[in-house]
């Protein structure tokens, strides 16, 4: 689809690998990515969305690519009885000068190309954050928790949870999920006592300030846990293991924020970590109300 607005702007579906090729190398200048990644976006993205129409919409002035937002397609969902695709939304980059109205513009061209699909976002900054609210995104019902390396190293003089890096991830999902694998993605088992689950974790590095200078402090992410419960009543163990194991000095989870409904007992609630763990998350989800989170499998996280 092809829609034209004033200033001689248009959007456009990226459909076809020519488009999405020019696209990349737009984003990598915009972000000042590698090469590699690019390379990587450009190989994996065809086969996350073997089974969607779009690799995500692009803006031009004329011939030039001046806005982009890419599609990561995530798998499917039934909600009142019909299949819906679920889409992550990623790399939403517009030059500077385009921004303002022609990008809410741009936005909800996106909404209509996504019409009827779940749509999620893990990686909108503050801004980007209250453009998506104001355009009926919400934030999914999770609650995010952090610990450091130097907050659990009295964890090291006692019992150490025991890590292991799997060279396979074979959980079914069901019908959600057929899980696109990622050499960006690592699957652990980690056993403290009687007691053992499975992650899938994605390796960031996060820039902050010490004395001035930035600093990019390696983090890991937990995407996917086998037991959120255990993670919580083991929080410090497992995290610290997981640290260890991965040179890392942060780890950052989200666990669902299940309501306490009473009377009805097939709705469970999930244990949280010490709250002195909490941080602010950033994730966002459009669709119907009665999908509150989805997680970041086949997502974005798979490439960046």
């Amino acid at each position: 689809m092809t829609k034209a607005i004033n200033k001689g702007l248009t959007f456009q579906s990226i459909i076809s690998i020519e488009m999405l090729v020019d696209v990349s190398i737009f984003l990598e200048n915009g972000f000042k990515w590698g090469k590699s990644k690019t390379y990587t976006l450009q190989k994996q993205l065809p086969n996350i969305n073997k089974n969607f129409v779009s690799y995500g919409v692009a803006m031009f002035d004329g011939s030039k690519i001046v806005g982009a937002i890419l599609f990561f397609h995530q798998g499917t969902f039934v909600t009142n009885g019909t299949k819906v695709n679920a889409v992550n939304m990623s790399c939403w980059f517009v030059k500077e000068i385009y921004r303002g109205i022609s990008t809410i513009s741009f936005a909800r061209f996106m909404l209509q190309e996504l019409e009827g699909c779940v749509i999620t976002n893990y990686s909108a900054n503050d801004a980007a954050s209250k453009i998506l609210c104001l355009l009926g995104f919400r934030h999914m019902k999770l609650e995010r928790f952090s610990n450091r390396l130097h907050s659990s190293l009295g964890g090291v003089f006692s019992t150490m949870a025991r890590i292991k890096k799997l060279n396979t991830f074979d959980h079914d999902f069901g019908q959600e999920f057929d899980f696109m694998p990622s050499g960006a993605l690592h699957h652990y088992s980690i056993s403290y006592k009687s007691s053992s689950l499975r992650m899938l974790v994605k390796s960031s590095y996060i820039k902050i300030k010490i004395l001035g200078m930035d600093i990019n402090m390696k983090t890991q992410i937990v995407i996917w846990t086998s037991d959120y419960g255990l993670l919580s009543k083991f929080w410090e163990k497992y995290t610290l293991a997981l640290m260890f194991a991965t040179k890392s000095l942060k780890v950052i989870a989200d666990f669902p924020d299940v309501p306490d409904v009473p009377d009805v007992p097939d709705v469970p609630d999930v244990p949280k970590p010490d709250v002195k763990y909490s941080s602010k998350n950033n994730y966002l989800i459009f669709g119907p109300e009665d999908i509150d989170v989805i997680e970041p499998i086949n997502s974005e996280m798979n490439i960046f």
